[in-house]
């Protein structure tokens, strides 16, 4: 066992780190990094780290990938999209399947793009100043992998459009969140064997919410 948690942890050296070491550690330079971007003392990341991530290869990841892509998420919430791309699963070396020598059908390293995709999104959302969930950017990410983003722009460049179109009283934050969650929702559930929704422009999302009544309130839901 000790031996297999070696050679995965070897394996995946190129994705926890880029130079240097990670351990979840007070004085470390990820968990210091991290603790002031939340704002908590280092002996409570600590214990909240090893409190949902148990295993030392998932709590490097946890932090070299938060800090890397300037995503200061809770442990809870890394957890929550780790488990969401590996169906409540840690990654382990059964997720691979060796196809010849030192040649692997590697899932895992696709897992983790998918990750950090996720976390790309997040921060882009605090980058321009809206609010995407976890569930929102996973679900794109899902569905749309590497153009997950581009999907969110274009609801940005669309969404006075968007907005006026569909009559919806809240403020934009609000009504960009409610669009995003739409969409990746959408997609999320699509029939099985069947692409995600095209989102190339503001027709698209309109065609996707025409089924909503065009007029909405600030909590979301219908004026009536």
């Amino acid at each position: 066992m000790e031996e297999g948690m070696e050679e995965q942890q070897t394996r995946y050296t190129w994705f926890i780190v880029k130079s240097g070491s990670v351990s979840l550690v007070a004085g470390d330079t990820y968990v210091k990094a991290l603790s002031n971007r939340l704002g908590w003392k280092e002996e409570t990341l600590i214990k909240r780290v090893q409190a949902v991530l148990p295993r030392k290869l998932d709590q490097e990841l946890f932090l070299a990938m938060t800090v890397e892509m300037q995503a200061p998420i809770h442990p809870e919430t890394f957890q929550k999209i780790y488990h969401y791309f590996t169906d409540g699963q840690w990654i382990s070396l059964g997720f691979d399947r060796e196809m010849g020598n030192n040649l692997y059908l590697n899932r895992s390293e696709r897992i983790l793009h998918q990750i950090d995709l996720t976390l790309n999104i997040l921060h882009w959302g605090k980058e321009e100043g809206f609010l995407v969930s976890w569930l929102c950017a996973a679900h794109l990410v899902q569905a749309y992998g590497d153009d997950a983003e581009e999907i969110l722009c274009v609801i940005m460049e669309n969404l006075d459009e968007i907005i006026e179109e569909r009559n919806m009283i809240m403020p934009r934050k609000k009504a960009f969140a409610t669009i995003a969650f739409i969409v990746a929702n959408n997609a999320a559930n699509a029939e099985e064997g069947s692409s995600a929704p095209n989102i190339a422009s503001a027709e698209d999302i309109l065609e996707l919410l025409s089924p909503i009544p065009a007029r909405w309130s600030e909590d979301g839901g219908e004026d009536v």
